[in-house]
């Protein structure tokens, strides 16, 4: 604190705000974009569905507004749930947690976290190796996140403008999709 505060006080350049969103942003868009990729790829690979079945995928069909009532988990379970009957997708807590947001593993709630999205089997499926190495590495490995989110290490510094210009790029790549596979 005493840092920013020394940066606002002399005008010096900083970058804690987007350090602060950054990892969110990074978190959120790569869940939305795996969450989009396991999607797609389980409903290319679903056939002869019931009128019921192609009610819970019909959303998911056209570029149609649809306004979901409901948690994300209340409202992906059913897809989840077909996918697995359809034996398009595995029942697994990753599975699980990438398309829901939230999974149950003996009892204990696992949420979506970048952490979790980084070690799961379809991101290793999906994500080039280059990428998931530097992901993994940036934010497992050396622990940024949390260092950032909760001041984790005393020699860290949450103002420093490099960081952000790495962020920003994962960003970028995440959203253009250059960290995938195909």
């Amino acid at each position: 604190m005493e840092d920013y505060i020394a940066a606002l006080v002399t005008g010096g350049q900083h970058a804690v705000t987007a350090n602060f969103v950054l990892p969110s942003l990074i978190e959120q868009g790569l869940g939305v974009t795996l969450q989009n990729r396991m999607l797609f790829k389980c409903i290319m690979q679903l056939n002869d569905l019931t009128e019921e079945e192609k009610k819970v995928i019909e959303p998911f069909l056209h570029n149609d507004k649809v306004l979901f009532y409901g948690t994300e988990k209340f409202s992906m379970e059913k897809s989840y749930q077909l996918f697995v009957e359809k034996g398009v997708l595995k029942n697994a807590p990753d599975n699980e947690m990438i398309l829901t947001g939230l999974a149950q593993k003996e009892k204990k709630k696992l949420p979506r976290t970048l952490g979790r999205l980084l070690n799961s089997n379809f991101a290793k499926e999906e994500i080039r190796p280059e990428y998931l190495e530097l992901l993994k590495n940036f934010f497992v490995e050396l622990n940024i996140r949390n260092c950032i989110m909760h001041g984790l290490g005393e020699m860290f510094d949450y103002l420093d403008i490099g960081l952000v210009a790495i962020m920003f790029q994962m960003l970028w790549d995440i959203v253009e999709c250059e960290i995938f596979k195909n």
